[in-house]
């Protein structure tokens, strides 16, 4: 276990919560919304969230290489207005997030909207008051909005990512405040993202990747045995030239149908790959297209200019609402794998949301 030194937190006394926000905000350490002030009784309990050290250094975040300890993430965690039960969450994403294949430094900046995108799976969802249904990227649910929150205060706080300083997006995008979601595993036909990876489907983990647009693809009457519209649909967002997966033929472009959708798919013998191949082959577009272009910007196999390297390299997950007329296409920024780890979720108590590790001895608790 690592030890970070030089941890010692300050203490700043201010009249009051207001006080705090604006003092916040021109340090620098906000994404520009109101921030709870992280006094030493709420720090202490979200750590009581998990039984991992304080000072435990969980990662190092790019470009600045700061000390990601748990303590510090816990800190960001009640500035983003987190409940202590969802810390296990952050802590496997500050893990991911700090892995060298990552490339957080170029995500941090570039001047592609890049951002971080965090699909939970496993009983943690529940645990934690996820939502996977209806909304799961939009406002309303407190989990998905503050941990995804919390990524970016890490991100500017502790790798940082400072707006305009390090971070050149040239327009920004609203997703770079939050982008977390549960993948909704009661309504998909299908194995869980979480398993195609090479993971127990019972286990809990964590997705992430990075990213750089979403387009709702709107399928007006899917049916069973005529889908091919649906599929050309999907493919023309895939395909869309101006994507980076496009034009380098690489990368990780996610289709995210609703449980509707996928049982439709579903009902008509599709599983993921056969999905999969089919958007692959309709993203796929004649190089004769492309002829106004330096074709050397983008991947070719023969005339062929290619969504990404494989079919295998379409991530296709399953959330939202039970409507089947509505879907989304995630562009990669390409910079970063997709990555995958179990979420450490140790068992707590909740009572009156405070979390308690659930222990034989009283005095650990």
């Amino acid at each position: 276990m690592t030890q970070a030194t030089g941890c010692a937190p300050t203490e700043i006394a201010l009249a009051d919560e207001q006080d705090f926000s604006e003092y916040a905000y021109e340090q620098g350490w906000t994404d520009g919304l109101p921030v709870v002030a992280p006094t030493p009784e709420r720090v202490e309990r979200m750590l009581a969230a998990t039984d991992r050290d304080r000072y435990e250094e969980v990662a190092q975040l790019g470009p600045r290489g700061g000390a990601a300890t748990v303590e510090r993430i816990a800190v960001n965690a009640v500035l983003a207005g987190c409940a202590p039960r969802y810390l296990p969450v952050l802590l496997t994403a500050a893990e991911l997030l700090g892995r060298p294949e990552m490339n957080l430094s170029a995500m941090q900046a570039t001047t592609s909207p890049a951002t971080p995108l965090l699909v939970v799976n496993g009983p943690v969802r529940e645990a934690i008051g996820l939502n996977c249904g209806r909304g799961c990227l939009g406002p309303g649910t407190r989990a998905n909005a503050t941990i995804g929150r919390a990524v970016r205060l890490l991100l500017i706080n502790i790798g940082g990512g400072v707006p305009d300083v390090i971070d050149k997006s040239t327009q920004g995008l609203p997703a770079k405040f939050s982008l977390c979601l549960g993948e909704h595993e009661e309504g998909s036909p299908w194995p869980s993202l979480l398993a195609d990876l090479g993971w127990p489907d019972t286990a809990s983990g964590l997705t992430m990747t990075s990213v750089i647009s979403l387009a709702n693809v709107r399928l007006p009457d899917p049916k069973p045995g005529s889908l091919h519209n649906e599929i050309a649909m999907l493919g023309d967002a895939l395909a869309m030239r101006g994507s980076k997966h496009v034009q380098v033929g690489g990368g990780n472009p996610i289709v995210v149908l609703s449980p509707g959708t996928a049982s439709i798919f579903a009902a008509d013998g599709y599983d993921k790959q056969r999905l999969r191949e089919e958007l692959y082959l309709a993203a796929t577009r004649p190089g004769a297209a492309y002829a106004d272009q330096p074709l050397t910007s983008y991947r070719r196999d023969g005339d062929a200019v290619l969504p990404c390297a494989t079919p295998d390299d379409i991530v296709v997950l399953v959330a939202g609402g039970p409507e089947a007329n509505q879907s989304l296409v995630i562009s990669s920024f390409v910079e970063s794998p997709v990555l995958t780890s179990p979420i450490n979720h140790p068992p707590v108590d909740c009572i009156n949301g405070e979390p308690r590790l659930t222990t034989a001895d009283p005095d650990q608790r």
